[in-house]
């Protein structure tokens, strides 16, 4: 009978102290939201004080980081219902930049706040872009990048949109990626940001001929710069062969058009493939192309991530050849090989018809001047 009662007195207890912690998280509670509403009794009363009827910025974010500081959901949703009213308009941008910043924020609700500042003329536009990719990268959801893609904002902003899209793998980044490959409205920055270059970077976790013609279309873009050829090639770099195969397949090296061959050639030298080294082989050798496509197959096989002292041997018959524009692309595809027996094949040729030629590719190889005793020189460099 003693063991019963002691367990119901336990109970009781158990009960009580429950009850007690409940009241105390209310008593909190309440004591939290009075002091939101104390708060905003007193950014009202700004209003009221100021002579312009108008109060200092300076007094609205004091009273904007005070309710900030108060750990409460009701919080976040008042700072949210000042950030959409008209009169607190002069401090938006704090306010939301306060926002950004809270570590416990609704995400739902600060993001759909954010949402509505992205126009390109709005003041607060950094402030959310920051706060909406940041927030996708964490959540790894592109429902917020694809906003700021698809809205009618800056260019850099869609840019901006597609690397978090492509870091976060979502499966619109190559859709996005061609649109922005097809935009005309775009030329490239000085800061990089917004180039072929960042186009192909964000798509380097996807593989496959989709990707493949993206990058060719890239390639082919007369906003194409160096800088991005270095980009394709790093977006490219983890993919399989047989991915690569297929890159080099779409790479159309029979086009009708003359210059179409020739820019599809200097792309595969550019993006280094060993893949593509028999393709441009075959094309530099065809003595029934023009001399402008076999001159830029010699000259890209140079670039390519291959045995380059075997590369040497098979350039060589090319310096040698009849048409000086593809004895120009060979000594440009050779000299490229940065391999003791490319020099030596240039040096070959100074006793031939073009010594002269090859005089003046040593002397830009080198930095030496023409009349050098190449020979010499070279024995001394062995």
């Amino acid at each position: 009978m003693l063991r019963v009662l002691f367990v119901v007195l336990a109970l009781c207890a158990a009960v009580h102290a429950q009850g007690a912690n409940r009241g105390k998280k209310e008593s909190g509670d309440e004591r939290q939201v009075q002091k939101i509403r104390d708060l905003t009794r007193e950014l009202r009363d700004l209003f009221s004080r100021s002579p312009s009827g108008i109060p200092r910025v300076s007094d609205m974010k004091r009273i904007f980081a005070e309710i900030a500081k108060v750990n409460h959901p009701h919080a976040v949703r008042t700072l949210v219902a000042f950030a959409e009213a008209a009169e607190y308009a002069p401090a938006r941008e704090d306010l939301l930049r306060i926002l950004a910043e809270l570590p416990n924020a609704d995400e739902t609700v600060v993001g759909q706040l954010m949402r509505a500042h992205i126009a390109p003329d709005d003041p607060a536009r950094r402030i959310a872009r920051e706060y909406l990719l940041e927030q996708a990268l964490r959540r790894r959801r592109d429902e917020w990048p694809l906003d700021l893609f698809n809205a009618a904002g800056a260019i850099e902003d869609k840019f901006l949109a597609l690397q978090v899209m492509g870091r976060i793998e979502s499966d619109r980044t190559l859709e996005c990626a061609l649109r922005l490959a097809k935009d005309r409205s775009w030329s490239p920055d000085p800061t990089g940001l917004i180039s072929c270059g960042t186009i192909a970077a964000s798509v380097d976790r996807f593989e496959g001929p989709a990707a493949a013609r993206l990058l060719l279309l890239l390639a082919r873009d007369p906003r194409f710069t160096a800088a991005d050829a270095s980009k394709i090639r790093d977006a490219t770099r983890t993919w399989a062969d047989t991915d690569l195969r297929t890159y080099v397949d779409l790479a159309d090296l029979t086009d009708r058009d003359p210059l179409k061959r020739a820019e599809t050639a200097t792309f595969l030298g550019a993006v280094p493939f060993e893949c593509a080294r028999a393709p441009l082989v075959r094309v530099a050798m065809n003595r029934s192309e023009t001399p402008e496509v076999r001159a830029a197959a010699a000259t890209a096989l140079g670039g390519l991530r291959v045995a380059r002292e075997d590369l040497v041997e098979q350039l060589k018959p090319l310096l040698s050849d009849p048409e000086p524009r593809v004895r120009a692309g060979a000594i440009a595809g050779v000299g490229r090989l940065n391999v003791i027996q490319a020099l030596e094949a240039i040096v070959s040729m100074l006793d031939g018809p073009y010594g002269g030629e090859a005089r003046a590719a040593l002397s830009r190889l080198t930095g030496l001047p023409p009349e050098t005793d190449w020979k010499a020189w070279l024995r001394k460099g062995k």
